[in-house]
C-alpha cells in the first residue's frame, strides 16, 4: 500500500510554501508546520468518516469533485480559491464545526490567526482528496474503506496528539516522530537507491563509466518527494515538538464518543432576568454531553433528538440575555463554555461519522454549537 501521506505532502514544494504563505499572510515555516498537521488531520477525518459504509459512498462522492493534477494547479492557480473549494468539500463530510475544531487546534500550535488555520485546513483538503482520487479510482465504498484503514498506521505515526485526541486516534505526544519517520522514510530509499547503483556497478566491472538514470527513470526520483515531506517534518517538529501540545486543552473523546467535562464553580450571582444562567447553563452543557456520549447509531440518535433539542432551548435563552450580563457573568459564562465546548464539538464530529446519524443531530448541533460560541 503506498504511503498517501508523503506522497500528498510531496506536493508542497519549496516554491509552493512559499506561495501558500505569501496568499495567507504568515511565515514560510508556519505555513509548513501547519501543512505537516493539516494533511495526517484530513486523512484521519477521511478514514473516521470512510468506517461506515454511508460514510464511505459520502466521501467517494466527494472524491468525483477532487483536482486530478493538483501539483500544477497550486502553480498556476489561485490558493485562496482552492482553500475556501477544499473547505466547503471537508465540511460537507464532518460539518462545519468538525473542521473548525481542527483548523482551530492547528493554529493554536503553531501560533497564527484561526482564520489562517482555516485556509491551511481547506488547502490540505484540495491536497488529500487530490491524492486520494487517483488511487480510489474504480473503487465502491468497501474498496474505499479498506484503502483509508490503510492508511492509519501512517496517519497516528504523524498527526500531533491533540489532533489524535480530536479524531479518536492515538496521536503522538510531540512531532518528533514525524520527523524521524520521514528521515527513515528518506534514508531507506536513499539506501535502496545506492544499492541498486553498487550492484549496477559491480555488473559493469570493467566500463569506465556507469550511466545515472535521471529523474523520469527512477534514479533519485524519489527525492523529489523525500525533500518537501522533509521540510515539512521539520517545520512541524519546531511549532509542535518544541511548543508541545499542551495548550490545546481538548478532551478526548471514547469509542462512543462519550466526553468528561469538569465545570468550574459558579459566580456568586448568576441571575439575569430571573434566570440562574450558570445553573441552567450547566445543566444543558451536561445533557449535551450525556446525550452524544449514548449515541451509536440511528436508534440512538434519534432517541437524544429531544434532548438535545431541550438543551439548544435552554442555550438559545441564555444567548438571548448575553448583552444583559455583567462582566463577572460574562467570565463565568465564557468559563463554563470553554470548559466543555471543546469535548462536546470533539464527540459531535464523531458521531456525525456515523451513518445516517448526521442527518437527524447535525442541524441541532450545529445551531447550539454556534449559540455557544458567541458567549465564549
Amino acid at each position: 500500500m503506498a504511503d498517501l501521506i508523503s506522497e500528498i505532502m510531496g506536493m508542497a514544494s519549496p516554491a509552493i510554501i512559499d506561495k501558500v504563505a505569501a496568499s495567507f499572510g504568515i511565515s514560510g515555516a508556519a505555513a509548513t508546520s501547519l501543512l505537516g498537521a493539516a494533511v495526517p488531520g484530513v486523512m484521519g477525518a477521511l478514514i473516521n468518516k470512510g468506517s461506515t459504509p454511508g460514510g464511505a459512498k459520502d466521501v467517494l462522492s466527494q472524491l468525483a469533485n477532487a483536482t486530478p493534477n493538483l501539483s500544477s494547479a497550486l502553480v498556476g492557480g489561485n490558493i485562496g480559491s482552492m482553500a475556501t473549494q477544499g473547505s466547503s468539500m471537508l465540511s460537507s463530510l464532518i460539518g462545519n464545526s468538525g473542521v473548525s475544531t481542527l483548523s482551530n487546534a492547528i493554529a493554536t500550535n503553531a501560533g497564527v490567526p484561526a482564520a489562517a488555520g482555516a485556509s491551511i485546513m481547506g488547502l490540505a483538503s484540495q491536497m488529500v482528496m487530490s491524492g486520494l482520487s487517483k488511487y480510489a479510482a474504480g473503487l465502491d465504498g468497501a474498496g474505499l474503506s479498506r484503502l483509508l484503514l490503510g492508511q492509519k498506521e501512517s496517519v497516528q505515526h504523524m498527526l500531533p496528539a491533540g489532533l489524535g485526541s480530536i479524531l479518536g486516534m492515538s496521536g503522538r505526544a510531540g512531532v518528533p516522530n514525524m520527523a524521524a519517520s520521514v528521515v527513515r522514510s528518506a534514508t531507506s530509499s536513499a539506501s535502496s537507491a545506492a544499492s541498486t547503483a553498487a550492484t549496477n556497478l559491480r555488473s559493469e566491472g570493467s566500463k569506465a563509466q556507469v550511466s545515472m538514470p535521471d529523474d523520469g527513470a527512477g534514479g533519485m526520483s524519489w527525492l523529489k518527494y523525500a525533500i518537501p515531506v522533509a521540510v515539512i517534518a521539520l517545520g512541524a517538529w519546531y511549532f509542535f515538538g518544541m511548543r508541545g501540545t499542551d495548550d490545546l486543552h481538548m478532551a478526548k473523546p471514547t469509542a462512543t464518543a462519550t466526553t468528561t467535562t469538569a465545570t468550574p464553580p459558579a459566580a456568586a450571582n448568576t441571575m439575569v432576568a430571573d434566570v440562574d444562567v450558570s445553573k441552567n447553563l450547566t445543566g444543558a452543557l451536561g445533557d449535551v454531553s450525556a446525550a452524544l456520549g449514548g449515541v451509536t447509531d440511528v436508534a440512538s440518535a434519534q432517541a437524544a433528538l429531544p434532548k438535545l433539542q431541550s438543551a439548544g432551548t435552554t442555550i438559545t435563552t441564555i444567548t438571548g440575555l448575553a448583552d444583559k450580563f455583567s462582566p463577572e457573568q460574562k467570565a463565568s459564562v465564557a468559563g463554563l463554555i470553554n470548559n466543555s465546548l471543546p469535548g462536546i464539538t470533539a464527540a459531535a464530529v464523531k458521531i456525525e461519522s456515523i451513518a445516517g446519524v448526521g442527518d437527524i443531530l447535525k442541524p441541532v448541533l450545529d445551531g447550539l454549537i454556534n449559540s455557544l460560541g458567541t458567549m465564549k
